[in-house]
Order: structure tokens, then sequence, then C-alpha cells
């Protein structure tokens, strides 16, 4: 670029000088998932094939109808072909709001079957070991040393399953999916990991006490008998 007088002027690859109007902050002229990168808006009046226009009317059929005549008036060689701007928009994000729903979907899906699961195994273990919450109680054991000793298997559990399972999803969402879907994004952060483990500790605890509790409060002479 150069400065010619009181303009600035820029010559374009075509070889052909055009004065700069000015120079703007930037803005997602793409959709959002992908960067912004540097764009020239260039005015020619040969080039001059769309028209963005506010419209409003409670008639769109007879505003389009009137559009389109005064469109043919002045571009009688191009042919009118109008769409609403919000149209257009969600034309571009259909496919990541599609695959959003997807990936949402299979991710509820799968943490109701591992809670599913998990349910299950609380509660064949504590049927299970029926007669040794009641043994442990006739002997004096209080609360909280037997729900360690009914709940610390599911807990280490739970403690391999986070080791396995948070850097193969923090690579695969960080390193694949945010970089596809929203590619200027920071990635996953370490709250939203701290908070995927809380929920899934919650959730379990709450089996795990649910059922624990069940066992505890069962009568040891019952347990026994029926043992």
């Amino acid at each position: 670029a150069s400065d010619d007088s009181d303009s600035l002027v820029a010559e374009m690859a075509d070889g052909k000088k055009v004065q700069i109007a000015g120079i703007i902050k930037d803005y997602n002229h793409e959709p959002l998932n992908e960067r912004i990168e540097p764009m020239v808006l260039r005015l020619d009046d040969a080039q001059l094939t769309y028209a963005l226009l506010t419209i409003q009317s409670n008639d769109i059929v007879a505003t389009m109808t009137d559009l389109e005549k005064r469109w043919d008036g002045i571009m009688p060689d191009t042919p009118f072909q109008a769409n609403f701007l919000n149209t257009e928009i969600e034309k571009a994000y259909v496919i990541m709001i599609t695959g959003i729903k997807i990936f949402g979907f299979l991710a509820l899906l799968a943490v109701t079957i591992s809670c599913l699961g998990l349910l299950g195994m609380v509660i064949f273990t504590t049927e299970n070991r029926k007669k040794e919450v009641a043994i442990r109680k006739t002997l004096g054991a209080g609360t909280f040393r037997l729900l360690y000793s009914l709940s610390g298997l599911f807990f280490r559990m739970w403690a391999i399953a986070l080791v396995i399972a948070v850097p193969l999803s923090y690579i695969y969402y960080d390193k694949v999916m945010m970089r596809v879907y929203n590619k200027f994004s920071g990635g996953v952060g370490f709250s939203e990991v701290a908070l995927s483990c809380l929920l899934t500790l919650t959730l379990g605890m709450l089996a795990i006490m649910i059922q624990s509790g069940k066992v505890m409060r069962t009568n040891p002479a019952e347990s026994l008998r029926a043992e």
C-alpha cells in the first residue's frame, strides 16, 4: 500500500490500484467454527450481483414481487433469486447442530448405561454380602466402617476408570472434536474435566449410598436367619 495524497492506495493481485476506504475490527464472516482469516471487501460496479436488504412488511409475497420488478429493471441479465439471511445461516450450521445432537445423545446413552451397570453391580454385591454385614454389625462395627467396607471396591474401580477414561476423552474431544467443530476454541479445560469427574462421583455415591444404606438398616438377625 502507498499513501496517495489524502487517501491510502493499494495494488490488488490483478495489478489494479484501489483506494482503501477503511479497516474494521475482526468479525465472523465464516461459520463460527472457522478461524477468522483476513478478508478484503472490494467494491466493483462490474461485479455487483448481491443486494442485502432489511425488509419490514406484512405482505412478504407482494414485497418480493416488487423487489423482483425493481431488480429486473436494474440488472435484467441476472436472474432474481431471493433468500432470507437467517435461512442461509441455519443451512451453514445444520451439519454442526446435527453432529452435536448425535454426540449428545450418544453421551447421554453411555452415561445411562453406565449408571444402570453400576447400580446392578452395587445391588449384586451388597445382596451377596448381607451375612457379612450382619456379622460385622453384631460385632459392633459402626456405620462408617460398614459403608467403607461395602463401597471401597467401587471407589477403587471408579478411580481406575477415571485414570483410563479422562486421558482418552481429553485427547479425543480436545484434539479431534474441538478442532473440527470449533477451531478457534481453547479446547477442554480443567473445569470441564473436574465437573465431569464430580458428576460421575456423585452418581456413583448416590447409587452406593442408597443400596448400602438399605442393607445396613436390615436387622442382623433376619439376615443371619435367612442365610
